[in-house]
């Protein structure tokens, strides 16, 4: 029997992925390592650009606010 990795994707929220992270963080960590490390790396540019995007967007609309008054 070949043992063949194949990749899937999932959609998960942001609070499943978390809930994800702790459970693993109770395993042994040599054991799950590299998924918590693909798990945030996949996560993070996704989480980052979402927030920055937003943090942008909100500090803009403050500055504006700020010289209409």
């Amino acid at each position: 029997m070949q043992d063949i990795k194949q990749n899937i994707k999932l959609e998960i929220t942001l609070e499943e992925a978390n809930l994800l992270l702790e459970a693993l963080g109770e395993m042994p960590f040599k054991k799950v390592f590299g998924l918590v490390g693909k798990i945030q790396n996949q996560a993070a540019p996704q989480v980052n650009g979402q927030n920055g995007q937003q943090a942008h967007q909100e500090v803009t609309n403050h500055k504006s606010e700020e010289v209409n008054v």
